[in-house]
């Protein structure tokens, strides 16, 4: 039943709107994964972001929101499989 709700979805999680790809997607984008990650986060506005292994965006998303119109977040997903979803 998860797969199927993971599959090509759309979830809204702390005002970010995520497009799930599979599973794995859906495990990514819970607040627990990668919680460690918090204590890097430091972006404010203006600031530069890059995202390298994009996945779905669970960070560049999170980056644009808080860098706004004045920073600028560059996103790179290299896996093949997720780039073309």
């Amino acid at each position: 039943m998860i797969d199927q709700f993971c599959c090509r979805t759309i979830v809204e999680i702390n005002g970010i709107s995520y497009f799930l790809l599979d599973r794995e997607s859906f495990e990514v984008v819970s607040p627990e994964f990668e919680g460690f990650m918090e204590a890097w986060f430091e972006l404010k506005r203006g600031d530069v972001f890059i995202d390298v292994g994009a996945h779905i965006g669970k960070y560049a998303l999170r980056g644009a929101k808080i860098v706004g119109n004045e920073g600028m977040v560059l996103a790179v997903e290299p896996h093949p499989l997720t780039i073309r979803h």
